[in-house]
């Protein structure tokens, strides 16, 4: 199945769906958005690297910056932990323009 076709899938019924997606305010998503926060989801869904230790050589950044933006992250249910495996915790992320 498309990308598209789930996302229309999504909008069309979240409520079907609501351990998958994260739909949060403008505001919000600023501060959850920043190209970092980005790069640590992006890598995130690529890679699925084994710890904290492996995302940050990924990102080739320090394992305490790393840790800070994926405890916020967490804080939003963006990602969450195995043990001490990062993973994307939703599907998709709606942000409500209104």
């Amino acid at each position: 199945m498309k990308k598209i076709d789930i996302m229309k899938r999504i909008v069309d019924n979240p409520d079907a769906y609501p351990d998958k997606i994260l739909i949060a305010e403008t505001k919000d998503m600023t501060r959850v958005l920043t190209p970092n926060k980005l790069k640590i989801i992006s890598v995130l869904g690529k890679n699925k690297p084994e710890n904290i230790e492996q995302l940050a050589k990924l990102l080739n950044r320090s394992k305490d910056a790393v840790t800070k933006d994926l405890n916020f992250l967490e804080d939003f249910a963006v990602v969450g932990f195995k043990g001490k495996k990062p993973y994307l915790d939703k599907d998709a992320i709606i942000i409500e323009l209104r």
